[in-house]
């Protein structure tokens, strides 16, 4: 999207009190393929169990990075300096229309911490302040509970819809409900 501020590649791109959210670097891949490696994460990503589906989930964030100044970042916790997750922006289809989404990921050993909501809700934020967008929105599998308590939390509003592979619930903030937060 033209307009969108693009990130150095060094240093933190989003920061909040906890976490420290930077790019992603092929370094990472066997942190992420751990926050990918409990059953919880299995169950709504099959296909990152394996490390070729994880490095391709590396380079997609690599490219949006270029073309977008954002993607999902590396959510590293900062006490430890540890990966706990990724949060960030992509753009996603919803219903033919692609709509800036909030994502997130979290460790099995590091959820239930208020991690991905805070993380998420930094780029709920850091979206509205630095493109166009007029809805951000977060896509969650009905079966997801741990997701939708978090897209409920940053979100103002929450609609179905279909997609391929099932109904899926987009959790959404309109830009004028963001502005009077």
């Amino acid at each position: 999207m033209s307009g969108d501020r693009k990130d150095s590649p060094e240093g933190s791109v989003v920061e909040t009190a906890r976490l420290r959210l930077r790019r992603f670097t092929r370094d990472d891949l066997d942190a992420l393929l751990e926050v990918f490696a409990d059953p919880d994460a299995r169950r709504f990503y099959p296909e990152m169990i394996e490390p070729a589906a994880v490095a391709a989930w590396i380079e997609r964030n690599l490219r949006r990075y270029e073309e977008h100044g954002f993607g999902l970042w590396a959510m590293i916790e900062k006490e430890s300096g540890r990966l706990v997750g990724d949060a960030g922006l992509s753009y996603q289809d919803v219903e033919g229309v692609p709509e800036l989404d909030v994502g997130y990921h979290v460790l099995a050993a590091e959820r239930r911490k208020g991690y991905a909501t805070e993380g998420a809700r930094a780029c709920l934020d850091r979206g509205f302040r630095e493109t166009a967008a007029t809805v951000i929105g977060s896509i969650v599998s009905p079966a997801n509970a741990a997701s939708r308590g978090v897209a409920g939390r940053i979100h103002a509003n929450v609609r179905e819809f279909l997609r391929p592979n099932g109904v899926r619930l987009f959790y959404f903030t309109r830009r004028d409900e963001w502005e009077r937060r």
